[in-house]
């Protein structure tokens, strides 16, 4: 089996100058978040980050900003 099927994709945001906005630069596979900060530190070492970090894709919720989509803010809250 392969170690993909037990690793989770984590995206990775940094920032150039410690002023700068976090953008997201890309994604790595990963088994735990531990290492997922090492493969994201040996993948994008092309540059100087000011700041690296890793957030675990399933983690990432959607904002609504329909008008009256207050409910749908509050159904991602519940799950």
């Amino acid at each position: 089996m392969s170690s993909l099927a037990h690793s989770e994709i984590y995206q990775v945001l940094a920032r150039r100058k410690p002023d700068d906005e976090l953008q997201v630069i890309g994604s790595v596979h990963a088994p735990t978040r531990e290492l997922a900060m090492l493969y994201a530190a040996w993948t994008y070492d092309e540059e100087t980050w000011a700041e690296l970090q890793v957030v675990r894709r399933g983690s990432l919720r959607p904002v609504a900003f329909a008008v009256g989509s207050q409910a749908a803010v509050e159904k991602g809250a519940a799950s």
